[in-house]
């Protein structure tokens, strides 16, 4: 069966399906081997979609959910075991495990498709193991509600959890897993009856951030990827790497797949599996360099702790290939820079999410040029901190294109990756970043005086 599949991640994953027989240089990241190897998690929920346009009919189904569960965790553990990534454990630990409100409102699900249904908050189907153990349960709900979120290009002012709930989250997991850092799933499709048609309205897939979304009672859903009343099969899979010791997304990537969920063995190949985790083990030689440059600078010149808690995504999204689709999709193109940020500054030793500055920002601006004699990517970043002090960095990176689209188009995702280290670096050693660490006199009188108040 020919997978519909729409990337919304690096163009260089899209592509990936072709990475043995291209001549793209990359390295398998060595920091998935430390502390023997990661731990993989996965968090599915599968809506049912009844026949006729009467959400209230709709519902969540445990057993088929789980079902696709166990086969990404096959898939996605036999395709890190062969590119030399050791995997610790492999875990289902529920189903829906990402509340879809603030107050975790009852839904409609059952045990199976077309079972009797209950009205029920999540998670479901809780593993038996873990049930016993609320704190561990609990911990888990909340990194995968983040995860979700996160994925979905949220702002850190409409997350369900407060950042200090997810380090406190992700330090109860560490020590259940014995794992500095876990491979989190968090999927989301819908499955239409056999008495629905197929194939109409793509673009329902997607729902707004904020918008109401009347499916299975689901409320007020910041990031749900189902349809309401829709016509199409469809499943998100969103994939993130968490390290556990500082409690932030090191790394992150998303596809959709336009398949019935019950068929789990589709959804999972082997070559969704390359397009949506490439990236996360292959690393570019040359980002890597310049990340461990940024490494040095941030060792010998940046004595202040400090943490990128959130990035927002540009008002305009330029960054096509060829006039094609995007290198990554415009609800999460700031992702990967954030991620990097954070990934620096963990390895410089100053990143602190408890005690470091709290900088935020907005990617102004991505575009992108892969003409043959003029190939390039140029961005611009505004960092925030607490404190109202800012700066803006532009960063520009050239790269050799191709005349072939396609070839094109791979050698500009794999220079997105340096570029974005490029522009991290720039960042760095603009001496405005440093200021952004620092509180001025005026500052600290007035906290003194708010204090003694």
């Amino acid at each position: 069966m020919l997978l519909r599949i729409i990337s919304i991640s690096l163009m260089l994953v899209v592509m990936s399906g072709c990475s043995t027989t291209s001549n793209m240089k990359s390295v398998i990241d060595p920091t998935l081997n430390q502390n023997g190897g990661i731990t993989i998690i996965a968090d599915t929920c599968i809506m049912r979609d009844e026949i006729g346009t009467d959400v209230a009919d709709d519902y969540f189904v445990i057993a088929e959910s789980k079902e696709l569960s166990q086969a990404i965790l096959n898939a996605s553990s036999n395709y890190l075991a062969g590119s030399g990534v050791q995997v610790r454990e492999a875990i289902i630990p529920f189903v829906c495990g990402a509340a879809h409100d603030k107050g975790n409102s009852n839904k409609l699900v059952a045990d199976e498709a077309n079972g009797d249904l209950k009205d029920i908050k999540q998670p479901f189907g809780i593993n038996t193991q873990i049930k016993p153990d609320k704190e561990y349960t609990d911990a888990l709900s909340i990194l995968s509600t983040y995860t979700a979120q996160y994925l979905s290009g949220a702002t850190a002012s409409d997350y369900l959890v407060a950042l200090d709930k997810i380090k406190t989250s992700a330090g109860i997991i560490a020590n259940r897993t014995n794992s500095d850092k876990i491979l989190l799933f968090n999927v989301s499709g819908t499955s239409i009856s056999s008495g629905k048609a197929f194939g109409q309205s793509i673009g329902k897939f997607f729902v707004g951030l904020g918008t109401a979304v009347a499916t299975a009672g689901l409320g007020t859903g910041y990031y749900a990827y189902y349809i309401p009343g829709g016509d199409i099969d469809a499943v998100y899979i969103g994939a993130a790497v968490i390290d556990l010791e500082s409690g932030f997304i090191s790394w992150s990537n998303s596809l959709s797949v336009f398949e019935d969920p019950f068929d789990a063995d589709d959804i999972s190949d082997d070559e969704v599996i390359d397009r949506l985790l490439f990236d996360m083990v292959h690393k570019s030689p040359a980002a890597l360099s310049i990340a461990a440059e940024s490494v040095e600078i941030v060792k010998n010149s940046i004595e202040s702790n400090v943490f990128i808690a959130d990035l927002a995504k540009p008002e305009k999204y330029d960054a096509r290939c060829r006039g094609g689709s995007g290198i990554r999709n415009a609800q999460s193109i700031q992702r990967p820079i954030q991620e990097a940020f954070n990934r620096i500054l963990k390895s410089a030793g100053r990143y602190d999410l408890e005690n470091g500055t709290k900088l935020t920002g907005t990617l102004d601006k991505i575009a992108l040029s892969t003409s043959p004699s003029d190939a390039w990517w140029d961005m611009e970043l505004t960092l925030e901190n607490e404190y109202g002090k800012s700066m803006t960095v532009q960063s520009h990176y050239d790269f050799e294109s191709s005349f072939r689209g396609s070839a094109a188009c791979m050698q500009s995702g794999e220079a997105f990756r340096s570029a974005i280290q490029s522009l991290i670096k720039d960042a760095i050693n603009d001496p405005a970043f440093t200021n952004l660490l620092t509180r001025d006199a005026p500052e600290l009188e007035q906290a003194s005086m708010q204090t003694k108040e």
